[in-house]
């Protein structure tokens, strides 16, 4: 269920890992192609050496300082930008012959990279909750690593049939279209501090006839006891892979004991997930209270 949430369901999840997976395609790409062409441009070795060089190394020194930028700004606005600088730089390498120019872009690829490759990981983990954190991280780092031998079969196989610069054309279009995914797909990060609804608020929300789901967080045996009348019971633990099967359009609202510790919990969870989504204001008991002070 983590697998299918961080490769296709989940919006942000999806977005933050194709581009992962895109990033070392190109880079793949790079190492591969990128000596091939400047060898046919008649540089010498020290030259290649050089230029070949910058890009690694401004992105390795720029991760000192993109990683910072990772926890401050906004990941979609970081991945974004970073992503679409890659694929201009790439798609401009085969109209490069200068060596000055040929380096420049070789630094401004080190810096798109460097932009991108700390913020993966901040993403995502600004997207999941504890319990899942670990499991979407090694999906990530799945699909992040295979880019490499996607790229190198990708941009192999159109070396060989078409030339080593549609090969590097090919793979800037796919980095650029990685970019406008991540702008499209990719929402805010949801606040892990969601919005509670009172009570009262709740009701009226019912008698207005809005479709409304009431989810009880709490274990079996506590909602056994006592629950709130049409309240849907799913643990917390299980909450993540039976959320599918909710209304895309509905308020979901989390319930437990005395509200804000596992109905906050399960409410930030679901906001994550793409839903509108609110835990109950003094939950199951506030409302236990409240009813016995009513007039019978």
């Amino acid at each position: 269920n983590i697998f299918l949430e961080t490769t296709f369901r989940n919006r942000n999840l999806s977005a933050i890992t194709q581009a992962g997976m895109v990033n070392n395609l190109n880079d793949g790409m790079i190492w591969g192609l990128l000596p091939i062409l400047l060898f046919s441009l008649h540089f010498d070795t020290p030259q290649i050496g050089i230029i070949t060089a910058i890009y690694p190394g401004v992105w390795g020194i720029g991760q000192l300082f993109t990683g910072k930028m990772a926890d401050i700004y906004a990941p979609k606005a970081l991945l974004f930008w970073g992503m679409l600088l890659q694929g201009i730089v790439i798609l401009a390498l085969p109209f490069a012959v200068n060596f000055y120019i040929l380096a420049t872009l070789s630094a401004l690829l080190g810096l798109g990279t460097a932009l991108v490759y700390p913020t993966f990981l901040s993403a995502i983990a600004s997207a999941t909750l504890p319990q899942q954190r670990a499991e979407s991280i090694g999906v990530f780092r799945l699909w992040r690593d295979s880019g490499y031998a996607f790229g190198a079969i990708i941009s192999g196989i159109t070396a060989d049939l078409f030339g080593v610069e549609y090969a590097i054309g090919l793979i800037g279009l796919i980095t650029v279209g990685s970019a406008i995914i991540i702008k499209a797909r990719m929402k805010g990060q949801a606040s892990m501090n969601t919005e509670c609804i009172s009570i009262e608020t709740f009701k009226k929300t019912i008698e207005g006839h809005r479709k409304i789901v009431l989810i009880d967080v709490r274990s079996e045996e506590d909602y056994a006891s006592f629950h709130i009348p049409g309240a849907v019971h799913i643990p917390l633990q299980e909450l993540t892979e039976k959320a599918a099967n909710f209304d895309p359009g509905a308020l979901l609202v989390t319930t437990c004991g005395k509200g804000g510790g596992r109905s906050t919990t399960g409410a930030t969870l679901l906001s994550q997930l793409g839903y509108s989504a609110r835990w109950l204001c003094g939950g199951t008991e506030g409302w236990r209270i409240l009813q016995a002070d009513l007039p019978h």
